[in-house]
């Protein structure tokens, strides 16, 4: 069903964090980061539109990507991701 709706409303961020948690759960963490990845951008450009709903997800989601980076080894892109939400 995120599939479907991604397909409907490629920015649907609430959608791509709810693909990541699944795919966290399924055991793909690469892919679910990806899609956390997908639903911070779409929080960014819809962020003028809908800025009482995104605020208190902005800077979370942010340090959990960082974080997901960090546990991956990936610590340039951890820091882009920390930095980001700063």
């Amino acid at each position: 069903s995120y599939e479907r709706a991604l397909a409907f409303d490629p920015q649907d961020w609430g959608a791509h964090v709810n693909r990541g948690d699944m795919l966290e759960l399924l055991g793909r963490p690469r892919d679910a980061l990806r899609s956390f990845e997908a639903a911070h951008a779409a929080m960014w450009d819809r962020y003028p539109q809908e800025p009482a709903r995104i605020r208190p997800w902005y800077g979370p989601l942010g340090i959990a990507i960082g974080d997901r980076h960090v546990a991956q080894g990936n610590t340039a892109e951890a820091r882009e991701a920390y930095v980001r939400v700063l």
